[in-house]
């Protein structure tokens, strides 16, 4: 340090201003080079980034009322399958007798025919009478689904006799639909016959006997 000191005391006023305003030159570049030339291409991308976030957020801006009319549109179709699936279920649900009640509704009828005995009553899985329904397990279907709850019934008795049952079944005014008959003579001689029986619901739970 005193050798520099001394040197620099040798030197004239201008050779001194001239190595002053040198070294505050390179102060200058270095600050420039370590601070403020990373600051400036920052600021670049920053702006860069900004214009294609604003050209996004427009675009998305000039896309919006399109998509609120395709949501408002796909939502009124929605509405009206359901309307028109509530007025389906409706019409399919009239005097129809409810799940829970069937199996007594049955046993209070054949009651009033002693001469036909219950062999045996089996319940049936619920089943959906609407295309695309993922049912009870899955995701809930858009529209209200219709289930259909099934019996199956075996009894022993004479044909006349089952043939009195039909008609009471179907002349009682809580309804049920039955779809299958099948009767066969065991050795017994005495006819069995096996009924599949169903109504309809907008409930998708098992019967309980």
């Amino acid at each position: 340090m005193k050798a520099l000191r001394a040197w620099l005391i040798a030197r004239s006023g201008r050779e001194r201003w001239m190595m002053v305003v040198a070294t505050l030159a390179l102060l200058i570049m270095g600050v420039e080079l370590a601070v403020l030339s990373p600051l400036r291409v920052q600021r670049a991308r920053i702006r860069t980034e900004l214009a294609a976030a604003r050209e996004q957020f427009d675009k998305l801006q000039a896309t919006l009322p399109a998509a609120i009319a395709q949501d408002t549109q796909r939502n009124e179709q929605m509405r009206a399958r359901r309307t028109a699936a509530e007025q389906i279920i409706a019409a399919a649900q009239v005097d129809l007798i409810s799940p829970r009640d069937m199996a007594q509704h049955l046993a209070t009828l054949l009651a009033r025919h002693p001469q036909l005995r219950v062999v045996g009553i089996q319940s049936q899985p619920p089943s959906s009478l609407l295309a695309g329904d993922t049912g009870a397990a899955g995701r809930a279907p858009a529209v209200p689904s219709l289930y259909r709850h099934g019996l199956q019934v075996q009894v022993e008795g004479r044909y006349l006799d089952l043939l009195a049952y039909l008609d009471a079944l179907e002349k009682t005014p809580r309804r049920l639909y039955w779809r299958a008959l099948d009767m066969k003579v065991p050795a017994s001689g005495t006819p069995l016959t096996t009924l599949e029986l169903f109504t309809l619901s907008t409930e998708a739970v098992w019967l309980r006997l």
